[in-house]
């Protein structure tokens, strides 16, 4: 399946001091997440075969949702949506 995006606002490309918007935003954060991502490849890949989703995709919300971790506070994300 193909889905079109835009890429990150440019208020969320700010988050990493990054002066453009779009895909490449999206491209240039997903990259910074990386090193912090490879942590959990193997639990990903787990899960994704498990629960039969791609794991790019998985590997994807955990880079915006959180940044790989970096934005949770006591395992918590800023917005806390379910509590």
């Amino acid at each position: 399946m193909l889905v079109e995006t835009t890429g990150e606002s440019m208020s969320t490309a700010r988050q990493d001091k990054l002066k453009y918007s779009g895909i490449n935003a999206s491209n240039a954060m997903a990259e910074i997440d990386l090193e912090d991502m490879k942590k959990y490849k193997s639990i990903i890949k787990e899960v994704g075969l498990e629960k039969e989703v791609d794991p790019e995709l998985i590997a994807a919300v955990i880079s915006r949702s959180c940044r790989a971790g970096k934005a949770l506070k006591g395992g918590w994300g800023p917005l806390r949506p379910l509590g």
